[in-house]
C-alpha cells in the first residue's frame, strides 16, 4: 500500500464521506470548500491519489468525475 500524506487522506476521507453520505461524488471545488484548500492545490491532491490508484476519474471534464479505487 502507497503512504498517503496528511493532506491527501484528508481529500480521500473527504470524497468517501461525500459518497457515502449522498451517493454523489463532489466536485473539486466541494473538495477544496470541504478541505480549506485552494482549488490548484486540491487538483493536485486528487491526482496524487489517482496516481497512486486511490481514486479514479471517470471522464476529464466531467464535474462528479471522481470514484474511489481499488487501494481504499
Amino acid at each position: 500500500m502507497i503512504r498517503l500524506t496528511q493532506k491527501q487522506l484528508e481529500v480521500l476521507d473527504f470524497v468517501q464521506d461525500k459518497i457515502l453520505i449522498e451517493g454523489v461524488s463532489p466536485t473539486i471545488k466541494e473538495i477544496a470548500n470541504g478541505t480549506d484548500a485552494s482549488i490548484s492545490l486540491t487538483h493536485r491532491r486528487v491526482e496524487a491519489l489517482v496516481v497512486k490508484g486511490y481514486l479514479h476519474r471517470t471522464g476529464q471534464w466531467r464535474k462528479r468525475a471522481i470514484r474511489l479505487g481499488a487501494e481504499k
